[in-house]
């Protein structure tokens, strides 16, 4: 298992250099390890040749000064890596899939094969070609679709991880081994048992966060490391193999008769297949081009792997894995583990087919045969003496003493059904039923339960997770659930997926909010106030107070300001707010301010109304509480406590123009009056509520014989008091008691 890891280095290095490489000689092959060049000939003896001498595969190249100088090194060394030109490996790239199916192809020294002729998005005079149809041919690579490759597309590492997994036959002790990581939970099922067999080889040992990224373009650098960790040596020749490790051996002679390995080895050559009186201590990984034939006599390995549709003849062994389709093995072992279709001849103890959808033959004979996943076809002109049937839909035409149906039915029949509100219109709980049906008990039930995982989401967010529910026929499980005024959701849509081994079940309803509800959610975004804007006219002070007795700072002519207050007191200056929050006075004659409506005709909703006041949280010591909208010129009654206040009126109104705008902010009813006297005019008012120093709710103007002065309503029109009409204006003062809480925004 060890070479993987050094096959995987390898690999990433080849796919640093392939952008460089391929695009000066795309279709060079590797050197050999002992690649040689002739020596100049000595002058004083032309006529007898000189030896060769070897090259230094590295020379030429520049290694980064860091942890991949090495691993880029193997793979130089190897043959993995060959460059051209500059010599560029240019290690922190990403690596595209056709660059890491050309390395894998290249690593093996696989004979060219196969057709892309059915991918569309393929150039037929792309460098790739020929090393990506021989990946897809061997099984390697799959496309993205049916009919897309994505050649030039970055593969992650965790598509990389299975890519070499999956050349290689590396299957992990523990499934679940990549859980050790941090993000774990961003592994695909798809990608799990790569990650978790590189994890146990030492490829994959996480960042310093001990994450994986699994969805992380992977480098070429990175591919190199896992490499070099994983392969001891790559040999093509007999005399280079060693004693321990794990060793890839794709030479064209035979292993020697008699070698003893320490470890594992990874045979890909179609010439070096025939194995005599060959010791293993640990796995052999037999990928050998399709129809190989692999002749085992006297091998003595713990396990062998079968990669390749290849034909293995002889041998016996504790322990056979078939991984690749269109294998036929006339062994004998003792545990036999199908994965893909394959023929059996020889005799086995035990065989476990997990190959789904597919047929496993049995032309030899099998003391026991379990068929542990769904969709299998046993069949063949040999015996088992007993077997057992575990998945679904199986079917057994072999000739068996005994066929014993153990099935485990899962979650195959059940069906969920959701009961729900069909909206939801206020911020009560919400309850959400889920009822279950159609159980198949019997095996892999107790006491007609079966223990299932469930989840409750809502709007993808996982609300609630049961590891054990009991599912039985009828079963319920129910969520109860707050809306979060914060997120504001239009929809809320509930689902609940309950799954048992490879099975799922997922139902989901959604809950639509009404108008109402949406609009008190948005209320804090929608309400806009009045900032009336102004414009310096010349440069001018800026003071503390209006008494201009110190002063903040100087401020240029020109400048953008917000005017915020105006006295008709003698030589006082106006209240302003620069662009960075600072409120000051400035003497009102050194500064313009806008003619522009900043109002808007359209009321807010009544959502809308009620959600801005609770929802900011606003309070008043009374049963009631005024909000002035500047935005809409309406005057808006509530009656409650905080929290839960309810709109029970509202009324027109015409506030402060611009140059003399009403106050902002929050105050409270100070002071009542039935009638103040202008003279200018000689006008009058009626049912004076003050708020602040003069500002007060009050009615139209009146002369002095009680006929209308002023009947402006609904758009700024005065000093800063709140004009209403008569009824509006005398329900204020006569129902809203002292302190109540006016909000002026």
């Amino acid at each position: 298992m060890i070479w993987c890891k050094r096959l995987l280095a390898a690999g990433l290095i080849f796919s640093m250099l392939v952008p460089c490489v391929l695009a000066a000689d795309p279709l060079s092959s590797f050197p050999d390890d002992e690649a040689a060049t002739p020596l100049e000939t000595p002058l004083s003896d032309p006529a007898e040749p000189s030896e060769p001498a070897e090259t230094d595969p590295l020379e030429g190249y520049t290694f980064p000064d860091n942890w991949a100088a090495e691993p880029l090194k193997f793979a130089v060394r190897h043959g993995i890596l060959e460059g051209h030109g500059d010599y560029n490996l240019a290690p922190t790239g990403k690596t595209t899939r056709a660059e890491m199916a050309a390395m894998l192809v290249r690593l093996m020294k696989a004979p060219l094969s196969g057709d892309l002729s059915g991918y569309s998005d393929i150039n037929p005079n792309a460098w790739y070609c020929e090393e990506l149809a021989t990946a897809v041919d061997m099984g390697i690579f799959n496309g993205v679709t049916d009919t897309l490759m994505a050649p030039k597309r970055y593969i992650t590492r965790q598509e990389a991880f299975t890519v070499l997994a999956r050349a290689f036959g590396l299957e992990p002790q523990d499934p679940a081994a990549y859980e050790v990581f941090s993000d774990s939970n961003r592994v695909k099922p798809f990608a799990q048992e790569a990650v978790s067999a590189l994890y146990e080889l030492g490829c994959v040992s996480g960042y310093e966060n001990n994450c994986v990224k699994p969805t992380a373009y992977i480098t070429r650098q990175e591919v190199a490391a896992l490499f070099y960790k994983l392969l001891t040596d790559i040999c093509d020749k007999p005399s280079q193999l060693p004693e321990t490790g794990m060793v890839l051996y794709r030479g064209t002679e035979p292993l020697p008769e008699g070698y003893h390995l320490d470890g594992s080895l990874i045979l890909t050559s179609s010439d070096g297949s025939d194995l005599q009186d060959v010791v293993i201590s640990d796995t052999l990984y037999l990928r050998c081009p399709r129809l190989t034939k692999v002749s085992v006599r006297d091998l003595t390995v713990n396990e062998i792997v079968v990669a390749s549709g290849i034909e293995l003849e002889g041998g016996n062994f504790s322990k056979l894995s078939v991984l690749a389709p269109d294998a036929l093995v006339n062994s004998t072992a003792s545990v036999a583990i199908l994965k893909a279709p394959a023929t059996l001849l020889g005799s086995y103890e035990e065989i476990h087919s997990y190959a789904s959808h597919s047929t496993t033959v049995l032309d030899g004979t099998a003391q026991s045969v379990t068929l542990h996943t769904d969709n299998i076809t046993l069949a063949g002109t040999g015996q088992a003496a007993a077997v057992t049937v575990h998945g679904r839909d199986c079917t057994v035409s072999l000739n068996a003493g005994q066929v014993d149906y153990q099935i485990d039915w899962l979650l195959r029949g059940v069906q969920a059904a959701l009961t729900a509100p069909d909206s939801w219109s206020s911020f009560d709980e919400l309850t959400v039923h889920a009822d279950f049906t159609g159980l198949q008990t019997g095996y892999g039930t107790t006491d007609g339960q079966r223990p299932c995982n469930l989840r409750w989401y809502c709007n993808g967010t996982l609300l609630r997770e049961e590891k054990d529910f009991l599912l039985s026929e009828g079963a319920r499980s129910t969520i109860h659930y707050t809306p979060d005024p914060n997120t504001l959701p239009e929809n809320l849509t509930f689902t609940v997926v309950l799954t048992c081994g490879v099975d799922r079940v997922d139902k989901s309803c959604t809950i639509t909010a009404d108008k109402y509800t949406l609009d008190y959610l948005r209320a804090r975004k929608t309400v806009q106030t009045v900032n009336v804007e102004a414009r310096t006219l010349t440069s001018t002070k800026l003071y503390t107070d209006k008494a201009c007795s110190g002063v903040l700072q100087t401020v240029g002519a020109n400048v953008p300001i917000t005017h915020m207050y105006y006295s008709d007191e003698f030589d006082v200056p106006g209240q302003v707010r620069l662009a960075d929050g600072t409120v000051g006075w400035m003497d009102w004659s050194d500064y313009v301010v806008s003619e522009k409506n900043y109002t808007q005709s359209e009321d807010y909703s009544l959502g809308t109304k009620e959600g801005f006041v609770n929802l900011n949280g606003y309070s008043s010591p009374t049963d009631y509480m005024i909000w002035l909208s500047l935005k809409t010129q309406r005057v808006n009654i509530y009656k409650g406590s905080k929290g839960s206040w309810k709109l029970i009126r509202t009324a027109p109104c015409s506030t402060g123009k611009n140059t003399t705008p009403t106050v902002s902010g929050v105050y409270s009813i100070i002071y009542k009056t039935p009638t103040w006297w202008f003279s200018e005019g000689n006008t009058k008012v009626y049912n004076v509520t003050g708020f602040w120093g003069g500002q007060a709710f009050h009615s139209r103007l009146y002369y002095h014989d009680d006929t209308l002065s002023d009947g402006t309503i609904g758009t700024p029109a005065s000093h800063g008091c709140v004009r209403m009409m008569d009824e509006d204006c005398r329900y204020i003062y006569e129902e809203l008691p002292e302190n109540t809480t006016v909000v002026i925004y």
